[in-house]
């Protein structure tokens, strides 16, 4: 157990269950879907930050440390607002509510190369998948995992009932 980069299980917040894990500064936790390369993958959580907090994560097309390949990227600023890099640098730009729950959803369509990212049922963008995070180079057309990270100091983000879909 590594207390600086490992997430802890918290019973804070939670939107089912009593627990959640709640990513703070330096906290490092990947999901490993292992390598998906067909089909459409649906990655789904509740998202939980605290008035005044932060948060951040991003979506690997390859999780092969020390190798990584980001597909897109995600920061919740903590006024409320976020930027999206998505096939481009500040992709899109949205607003999200602080202190409550809100569903996150990521969809990689690995049959059409299109990427989604949805916030609280609402589409904020969609992209070429095969773009990644910046939009040059092209990455692999694949999804292999989630990764959470506290980006800052002021982050405090909740996560819980994550789950994928693959079809």
């Amino acid at each position: 157990c590594n207390s600086t980069e490992d997430a802890y299980v918290s019973n804070s917040y939670s939107f089912s269950g009593n627990n959640s894990v709640v990513i703070k500064q330096y906290n490092d936790i990947v999901r490993d879907h292992g390598l998906l390369t067909n089909g459409i993958c649906e990655i789904n959580f509740q998202m939980f930050i605290p008035t005044g907090k932060a948060g951040y994560f991003n979506t690997l097309a390859d999780f092969a440390p020390p190798n990584y390949v980001w597909a897109m990227q995600v920061f919740f600023n903590s006024s409320g607002t976020g930027t999206l890099d998505a096939a481009g640098q500040n992709a899109a730009a949205f607003s999200y509510p602080q202190n409550c729950w809100i569903p996150v959803k990521v969809v990689a369509d690995l049959v059409i190369d299109r990427g989604e990212f949805w916030l609280n049922g609402v589409l904020i963008h969609s992209w070429q998948w095969s773009k990644g995070t910046f939009g040059s180079p092209t990455i692999p057309l694949q999804l292999d995992g989630t990764d959470f990270y506290g980006y800052s100091t002021n982050d405090q983000m909740y996560v819980d009932d994550y789950n994928i879909t693959h079809f």
